[in-house]
Order: structure tokens, then C-alpha cells, then sequence
């Protein structure tokens, strides 16, 4: 896939010429999730005739899908934009439709399969209300160690289970000296509106760079939105204010790590927008190609534990990285559900750590599990 996708980005790039590496990709789990993405590139460097038919075709249906889908979910996000503007309700909107028209041209290019609306932590009782009201429900609990909480609705017409979640913040608690006021300080009003924001590009990119690194790039989409970003914005992009921001913030390692990712396995980036940090940045990193289609949570393993410790030097002081010690030793609720594969919080935390640590001993020695499991195309978060 990467080879693919170097080619795409860098028309310098010739397209691989194997017949076999075409169906390759489509066999590889991670390119349903960015065949919406794959299609547009193809075609927006008049490209698409270059690879086998049956690529172009399987592309085109997918991208169809991915594209039916994304149109419903703009619908439903008017509605609570609609709901939200009447009610007073402010909200800053993230990535899904918005960023897809926006940084790719078109609702069509990129796919989206939720939503995902940061709220003011005093409005959020009214925001879930005013969800409430458009048929989202949640059987997810409130919990304070996290910074959203997940809705659903079921959209009978497209037999599809659209998911929704309301921000209070974007990072966990101290995680960061993220200060969300300044996000909101920061946004301006999206055109046609008056309670809904956007934010500039700066904080858009810096938030996408640090969305991608929570989900540990296990996607090629985490690339792909960084990518397309740098190349939108080009020189524009202001590295010394972006890696200011993230020095006041605390992220700035996360940030770092992140971009030293995402130009090394994308060289050509260098000469679109330079990136003003020595090579020894990303030396260390934990990222590794295997990881990509493989869910941080699919199977707690110990490879896998290993692994997010050596993580923890992405963190810039140490009581970050002993918040972020404490949740992998014992996860919350809402990590634990999903590590697990169940809703079951009802559960008391040592029945769940008790059944966490079962699995982890059971797989202790079954590193394939980790290395070569992939798990189910992933919902856009």
C-alpha cells in the first residue's frame, strides 16, 4: 500500500506496474476505509487509466458506497448543525464532511462513517438534549476520564448504525496543557451561521497531527488527512507556530514524533512544505508498518503492552507519562469496553482488570496475534 500511495501523492512517482500488487491492495483490509481517497487521487492526476480494470472498477464501486454513505451523514450533520444554530448551542464541527469539502475538494474524496462536534463543557446537557431529540441515544455512560461520549442513531433507509460524539475537550485529563477556551478564542464562525465554528487551518492540522497519533496511525487514512493537509496548505503551513503552540500545550514531542512519521515514510513532503527538524527527531519512534490494520485494542497482548509503554516517550513531562502508565495498567471503563469487546461497565472495575489481565496472560506468548491479526475496517473517529 505504501508504494501506492508515494505514487499517488508524488506524480514524480511511477504507479507500480504488477498486476498481482493491485489485488493486493484490495485484499489488504486497511483500503476500504481510503478507497474513496484512492479513486480521487487516481483521477485528479488523470492516473485512474494507468492500473488494471478490475482495480478501476472495484475502486469506483467502493468509492460509490463510501460515497452514499458520506452524503446521508452530511444530511444528518445539517439537521444538528440546524438544531444546534436554533437552540444557541455552540459548536466546533471535526473532519467528517466539513474537512472533506474543504482540504480535498469534495464531499467524494474522502469517506466518512461518523460524526464527531466539540461543545462547550457548560452546554453539554443541552447538546445531548437537543441530540436526544433527533433519535441519538447512548448506552455509554458519562465518564469523567474521557473527553467525549458516544451517541448512535440507526438510519433504517441505509440499514446503517451512524455514530456520534460529543466533545467536552480532545485530549484525556492530563494528557496535556491543552487549554480548550483558547480553541474556542481561537475559531470563527462557519459561513451561514452564527453558533457554529471552524478552526483555523494551524489548529485543524496541529488537532488532525495529534488524532492521528492517538490512534497510533494504525490507518492509512491518519496519513493520507496529514498529506493532504500539507499539500492544501503548502508553504502556508507554519511549522514554528505550529511547534510553539505545541510546546505550550505539552504535546509538542507527540506533535514531533507524529510529522517525523509521517515525512519519513512520505519523503517527498520535504521539498511541498520542509519540515525545520533535525533527522535524529524520529529516530526512536515505536511505529511500525505491521501496525497498520491492527486495532490497538483488538487483543491485549503483551507484545502489544510493551509496545504502548515505549510510547510514553512521546509525552512531554512525566506526570503525562504517568497519567498515561496509570490508564494502561488500569483502564477506564470506556477503554476497558472496547479492549474487551463488550458494553459490559456494569461490571465492577476488579471483575473487568480481573478478565483484562486473564487475557493478557493468556496471550503472552502469542505474538502473532499481534503481528499478524488485521481486524475489521475501522469506523472513522
Amino acid at each position: 500500500m505504501l508504494k501506492l500511495l508515494r505514487a499517488l501523492f508524488n506524480p514524480q512517482s511511477p504507479l507500480p506496474k504488477e498486476v498481482a500488487y493491485y489485488q493486493q491492495v484490495l485484499d489488504d483490509s486497511s483500503s476500504w476505509l481510503i478507497s474513496s481517497q484512492l479513486y480521487f487521487l487516481l483521477k485528479k492526476e488523470h492516473r485512474l487509466h494507468l492500473t488494471p480494470l478490475f482495480f478501476q472498477k472495484t475502486l469506483k464501486v467502493r468509492s460509490m458506497h463510501h460515497m452514499i454513505i458520506s452524503a446521508m451523514i452530511a444530511k444528518e450533520m445539517e439537521r444538528l448543525l440546524a438544531c444546534f444554530e436554533r437552540l444557541d448551542i455552540n459548536v466546533i464541527p471535526f473532519k467528517g464532511p466539513f474537512f472533506a469539502k474543504k482540504y480535498f475538494g469534495s464531499l467524494s474524496a474522502r469517506s466518512t462513517s461518523d460524526l464527531d462536534i466539540l461543545i462547550r463543557p457548560q452546554q453539554m446537557n443541552a447538546a445531548v438534549e437537543a441530540i436526544q431529540s433527533l433519535g441519538f441515544s447512548s448506552d455509554v455512560k458519562y465518564e469523567p476520564e474521557h473527553f467525549h461520549q458516544v451517541f448512535h442513531k440507526f438510519i433504517p433507509t441505509y440499514h446503517f448504525d451512524l455514530c456520534l460524539e460529543l466533545h467536552w475537550h480532545v485530549l484525556r485529563k492530563e494528557t496535556s496543557s491543552l487549554n480548550i477556551d483558547q480553541v474556542w478564542a481561537t475559531a470563527v464562525p462557519l459561513a451561514g451561521y452564527q453558533h457554529v465554528m471552524e478552526l483555523s487551518d494551524l489548529r485543524m492540522f496541529y488537532l488532525i497531527c495529534l488524532h492521528g497519533w492517538n490512534h497510533e496511525f494504525n490507518n492509512w487514512k491518519y496519513f493520507i488527512d496529514i498529506i493532504q493537509m500539507i499539500h492544501h496548505l503548502g508553504r502556508e503551513l507554519d511549522y514554528p507556530e505550529l511547534f510553539d503552540l505545541a510546546r505550550r500545550e505539552r504535546t509538542y514531542r507527540r506533535i514531533v514524533h507524529s510529522l517525523s512519521l509521517v515525512y519519513k515514510a512520505f519523503p517527498h513532503l520535504h521539498e511541498t512544505a520542509p519540515l525545520p527538524l533535525p533527522q535524529s527527531a524520529g529516530k526512536h519512534l515505536w511505529w511500525s508498518e505491521r501496525i497498520i490494520g491492527t486495532d490497538r485494542g483488538s487483543e491485549p497482548t503483551w507484545p502489544m503492552f510493551v509496545r504502548r509503554m515505549r510510547q510514553m516517550d512521546d509525552y512531554d513531562t512525566l506526570q503525562q507519562r504517568w497519567t498515561f502508565f496509570k490508564r494502561e495498567i488500569l483502564p477506564d471503563p470506556v477503554t476497558m469496553s472496547r479492549i474487551m469487546h463488550s458494553t459490559g461497565q456494569q461490571q465492577s472495575r476488579f471483575v473487568q482488570y480481573f478478565w483484562l489481565y486473564v487475557h493478557r496472560f493468556i496471550n503472552l506468548f502469542d505474538t502473532q496475534k499481534f503481528t499478524l491479526k488485521k481486524r475489521p475496517p475501522e469506523r472513522e473517529k
